[in-house]
């Protein structure tokens, strides 16, 4: 079973004559009505009896409330803001609960929504239903397509330092790290907007264009008076938002770098490249920058960054401070990729005090979808999506030949609800 951009793909396999044969079967959900969709499954589970009550008896906790919160649930709540009829939810639930081995694998569809969370811990509870977590061919897979998004949270962010990484930093160089509570993005622009930024260090993205209010982005930035950005390509933040000192570093890509980096798969796999070629030499790694801004103004007998200059020297540290990441300290030499260590649950044993995995009730417990209170006109839920001619938030051309578009502002409907609004296809709307 997976989900992928908000679609439900299920693997079924049946044997003939000793062969497996595997038929997939794909459901669309509403927008916003992935959370619904699983639930819908959970509940068939609960109804029928699929429950793998010694799993859950030995290896869970929390399932009373979990029972209780599907107790309250009603189907037709279910099927209408899912989008999908009970027929097929209840299908669903029957192959899953004729499964002896599944692996849940899940991507940004899940997770880029107002309750991403509660996404995830919805798809975790319906593998626990079941036992699908520690043991061959069972598992839980979140499929995050950058390497660089992948590393962030390997090596502690999650967003915040994770206090065990954060700990064994401190220890392993001698310093003490801030303990004030940081900003996130949004509140990082809010709090340049009510100008109380003095200086901005960009690592990468396009930060006024990320933003969904551009003009309130453009006055945020404006309001910070010096601003070096570090980037390996021409964005509209470096024409947006620059008033006062605006420093552009130009810096190298991963297939430039000078020396040997490693990076995470998909599958948590890190492996080490051999540096990339040499297009502009003038051009410096980020690494380098970072290194040689922190030189200025941290004492070296606090922190001596220059040794970090070096991406061996980074690796070493990592190796030690980072559970799973041990054998990067042999990399450079073995050239081996290597299997991040702690990923894959043999056995249901769960990073908990109790051992046990929990199951989570969710927080919001009203709909995604509501109806247009007052109105004869059904609500709708938008989501945004990425064209062809754009990479991440950077955008390079208006055409989408995935979609057969040649502008960006495009909206997609189903004909149904093209016919419930009394539009044609081409039509101008206000959204």
């Amino acid at each position: 079973m997976s989900t992928a951009g908000g679609k439900v793909i299920i693997v079924n396999p049946a044997r003939e004559a000793g062969l497996v044969r595997f038929s997939s079967h794909y459901v669309q959900p509403h927008v916003g009505g992935d959370f619904a969709s699983i639930v819908g499954v959970a509940k068939c589970l609960l109804d029928s009896n699929g429950v793998e009550s010694k799993f859950v008896d030995q290896h869970t906790e929390g399932i009373e409330a979990y029972r209780d919160f599907f107790e309250q649930t009603q189907w037709q709540d279910i099927v209408r803001e899912s989008g999908i009829d009970l027929e097929t939810i209840v299908e669903i639930g029957k192959v899953y609960q004729a499964s002896q081995a599944t692996v849940m694998a899940w991507r940004m569809g899940l997770t880029h929504h107002y309750n991403g969370s509660e996404n995830i811990e919805a798809v975790i509870a319906l593998a626990l239903l079941r036992g699908m977590a520690g043991g061959p061919g069972k598992g839980l897979l979140p499929l995050r397509g950058h390497s660089s998004l992948q590393c962030v949270s390997t090596v502690g962010l999650t967003p915040a330092i994770k206090s065990q990484a954060m700990t064994a930093l401190e220890q392993e160089l001698g310093i003490a790290l801030p303990a004030g509570e940081g900003m996130d993005t949004l509140a990082c622009v809010q709090t340049a907007a009510a100008e109380q930024i003095d200086f901005a260090l960009l690592l990468g993205g396009n930060l006024y264009s990320a933003n969904p209010d551009s003009r309130f982005s453009a006055q945020a930035l404006d309001r910070i008076p010096f601003k070096v950005m570090l980037n390996s390509t021409l964005h509209q933040t470096h024409l947006n938002g620059v008033e006062g000192e605006n420093l552009i570093l130009p810096v190298r890509v991963r297939d430039q770098e000078k020396q040997a980096a490693t990076q995470e798969s998909m599958l948590n796999v890190v492996r080490l490249s051999d540096g990339g070629f040499d297009r502009l030499p003038a051009l410096q790694s980020e690494v380098e920058l970072i290194a040689g801004l922190a030189e200025q103004v941290v004492s070296p007998s606090a922190l001596n960054f220059s040794e970090f200059r070096q991406h061996r020297n980074i690796r070493q540290v990592n190796a030690k401070v980072l559970p799973g990441l041990e054998d990067l300290e042999s990399i450079d030499d073995s050239k081996a990729e290597f299997y991040i260590k702690g990923r894959h649950l043999e056995t249901p044993r769960f990073q908990t005090p109790s051992n046990k995995a929990h199951f989570c009730i969710p927080k919001t417990t009203n709909w995604y979808r509501r109806s247009a209170a007052g109105t004869r006109l059904p609500e709708f839920v938008l989501t945004s999506v990425r064209n062809e001619g754009q990479f991440n938030t950077i955008i390079y051309s208006d055409e989408d030949s995935y979609r057969r578009q040649s502008e960006r502002q495009v909206l997609f409907m189903h004909p149904g609800d093209l016919d419930l609004l009394d539009l044609e296809d081409g039509a101008r709307v206000d959204v």
